[in-house]
């Protein structure tokens, strides 16, 4: 294995995973609704990343901050001046 591939595993081995459960899936659908009811379309991916985001009270990190409105000051764009 080269050298590259064992510090990727080594990072994906260091992360948390968390479980989309009926929570989760129920505030993502929640958050597609309430969204499009206000004109915006939410993608069900963005929707999925946002409802764990808040019911695990966390920030996300993410190059497409413009995509997760509804996280107002839990997200953070990783390339600002990208935004």
């Amino acid at each position: 294995m080269g050298f590259q591939v064992s510090r990727t595993i080594s990072l994906l081995n260091s992360l948390t995973n968390l479980i989309v459960d009926r929570f989760i899936a129920d505030r993502a659908g929640r958050l597609i609704y309430d969204y499009a009811q206000r004109g915006f379309q939410v993608s069900f991916p963005d929707a999925l990343i946002a409802a764990t985001t808040l019911e695990h009270d966390l920030t996300l990190v993410t190059t497409n901050a413009q995509h997760f409105p509804m996280l107002e000051r839990r997200v953070w764009a990783l390339f600002p001046s990208q935004e």
